[in-house]
């Protein structure tokens, strides 16, 4: 299976509580990057 790689643009409650819980639980998905302006989950 080919993996996909997904960036999330915003990590507010929806990024965190929908988002990123659904694609992690998908198989064939992976995060790559996440970009937002809120400080404290830059990397």
């Amino acid at each position: 299976m080919k993996i996909i790689n997904v960036g999330l643009l915003g990590y507010g409650m929806a990024g965190q509580v929908f988002h990123a819980p659904i694609i992690n639980c998908v198989s064939g998905f992976n995060i790559k990057s996440i970009r937002t302006t809120n400080p404290f989950w830059r990397k």
